[in-house]
Protein backbone atom coordinates (compact mmCIF):
# COMPACT_ATOMS: atom_id res chain seq x y z
CA UNK A 1 0.00 0.00 0.00
CA UNK A 2 3.06 2.17 0.56
CA UNK A 3 3.35 2.23 -3.15
CA UNK A 4 0.38 3.78 -4.20
CA UNK A 5 -0.24 7.43 -5.55
CA UNK A 6 -1.47 10.32 -3.76
CA UNK A 7 -4.47 10.74 -4.20
CA UNK A 8 -5.35 14.74 -5.80
CA UNK A 9 -7.46 16.85 -3.88
CA UNK A 10 -9.23 19.08 -6.67
CA UNK A 11 -11.93 21.54 -4.86
CA UNK A 12 -14.72 23.01 -7.18
CA UNK A 13 -14.33 25.92 -8.59
CA UNK A 14 -16.22 29.02 -6.86
CA UNK A 15 -18.39 31.39 -8.74
CA UNK A 16 -16.97 34.97 -8.76
CA UNK A 17 -18.72 37.31 -6.50
CA UNK A 18 -19.98 39.31 -9.54
CA UNK A 19 -21.72 36.00 -10.70
CA UNK A 20 -23.16 35.40 -6.84
CA UNK A 21 -24.61 38.94 -7.38
CA UNK A 22 -28.26 38.63 -9.35
CA UNK A 23 -29.03 42.28 -9.05
CA UNK A 24 -26.55 44.52 -11.23
CA UNK A 25 -25.08 47.34 -9.42
CA UNK A 26 -26.75 50.96 -10.79
CA UNK A 27 -24.46 53.27 -13.03
CA UNK A 28 -23.14 56.67 -11.69
CA UNK A 29 -25.18 58.06 -14.70
CA UNK A 30 -28.30 55.82 -14.03
CA UNK A 31 -28.46 57.51 -10.31
CA UNK A 32 -27.96 60.81 -11.31
CA UNK A 33 -30.74 60.69 -13.84
CA UNK A 34 -33.26 58.96 -11.40
CA UNK A 35 -32.95 62.09 -9.12
CA UNK A 36 -32.57 64.94 -11.70
CA UNK A 37 -35.13 63.86 -14.39
CA UNK A 38 -37.87 63.67 -11.53
CA UNK A 39 -36.61 67.19 -9.89
CA UNK A 40 -36.66 68.78 -12.82
CA UNK A 41 -40.16 67.74 -13.93
CA UNK A 42 -41.20 68.96 -9.95
CA UNK A 43 -38.99 72.66 -10.67
CA UNK A 44 -40.57 73.28 -13.91
CA UNK A 45 -44.45 72.28 -12.45
CA UNK A 46 -44.53 69.92 -15.40
CA UNK A 47 -46.97 67.05 -15.67
CA UNK A 48 -45.51 63.45 -16.30
CA UNK A 49 -47.58 63.44 -19.66
CA UNK A 50 -45.21 66.41 -20.43
CA UNK A 51 -42.19 65.04 -19.46
CA UNK A 52 -42.12 61.03 -19.04
CA UNK A 53 -39.64 59.47 -17.05
CA UNK A 54 -38.43 56.54 -18.77
CA UNK A 55 -37.67 53.26 -16.74
CA UNK A 56 -34.07 51.84 -15.30
CA UNK A 57 -33.91 49.63 -18.48
CA UNK A 58 -33.84 52.85 -21.13
CA UNK A 59 -32.08 54.68 -18.62
CA UNK A 60 -29.41 52.26 -18.92
CA UNK A 61 -28.83 52.06 -22.90
CA UNK A 62 -28.35 55.66 -23.08
CA UNK A 63 -24.83 56.59 -24.18
CA UNK A 64 -22.93 58.48 -21.57
CA UNK A 65 -23.26 61.33 -24.97
CA UNK A 66 -27.08 61.07 -24.21
CA UNK A 67 -26.78 60.73 -20.40
CA UNK A 68 -24.81 64.26 -20.54
CA UNK A 69 -27.38 65.91 -23.07
CA UNK A 70 -30.19 65.39 -20.92
CA UNK A 71 -29.15 67.54 -18.03
CA UNK A 72 -27.62 70.01 -20.21
CA UNK A 73 -30.90 70.66 -22.20
CA UNK A 74 -32.92 70.53 -19.48
CA UNK A 75 -31.02 73.33 -17.97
Amino acid sequence: MDNLPAIPVVFPSLPSSKALSLVEEPSQNLLLLRHFLPETRHRLRFAPEQIPISDDRQLNDLSDGESILIPFVCS
